[in-house]
């Protein structure tokens, strides 16, 4: 599915945080729930950038989408995979075609945005807050999973000392990574604020 932001995190990493609750039954194999290492997880958070939300930053953002879309519609078959890419690309933007780059950077400036860059940093900050919001989480929520989740196997009377201590340090490493995903509370607050004006732009279907 073609994404709606020219550089927004995989929504698989979003639904691996969202969903991220006791799992008992987790050995220590390496892997996280669901069946993600923490390498894939790593991959998938670490172009997550996040900036300090605005009002005024949220209502240029609202009012560029008719244009961005518009424009992004100009340039068919150029939408970007969800699947982490093998060519060691930094960032979605650098593997966008120029001329596509070019046409939607028109359109960041047109509303008061520095370049592309500054739109997709605020783009993507609006996303983090809303997706935690509409799934009625708050920023806290992966600490708190962290702990269930380690209190938990810390209480399994089938781990050996040893799965028991690989265990609870993966779900650290794994929350300590996830957290680059979890809004600041500021942008969260602004966000659910501003959830009705954002509603069309998030939700358009």
């Amino acid at each position: 599915m073609p994404r709606r932001f020219p550089n927004v995190p995989a929504l698989s990493a979003f639904v691996l945080l969202l969903t991220f609750a006791v799992c008992p039954g987790l050995r220590a194999q390496g892997l996280a729930p669901g069946g993600f290492d923490p390498a894939q997880i790593e991959e998938m958070t670490a172009s997550s950038r996040q900036v300090p939300l605005t009002k005024e930053k949220i209502d240029r953002l609202i009012a560029s989408f008719p244009d961005m879309r518009k424009t992004g519609a100009d340039f068919p078959g150029t939408e970007l995979s969800d699947e982490p890419s093998e060519g060691g690309q930094t960032s979605d933007l650098d593997a966008m075609p120029a001329d596509k780059r070019a046409a939607l950077e028109a359109v960041a400036k047109k509303h008061g945005f520095k370049d592309l860059q500054e739109w997709t940093d605020v783009a993507n900050s609006v996303v983090m807050s809303y997706v935690y919001a509409a799934q009625g989480k708050k920023p806290g929520s992966v600490e708190e999973a962290v702990r269930m989740n380690v209190a938990s196997a810390e209480q399994d009377p089938n781990l050996t000392p040893e799965q028991r201590e690989q265990t609870v340090a993966l779900y650290r490493k794994i929350g300590e990574t996830l957290q680059r995903l979890e809004p600041s509370k500021e942008n969260y607050a602004l966000v659910v604020e501003m959830k009705d004006k954002l509603a069309p732009v998030m939700d358009p279907n």
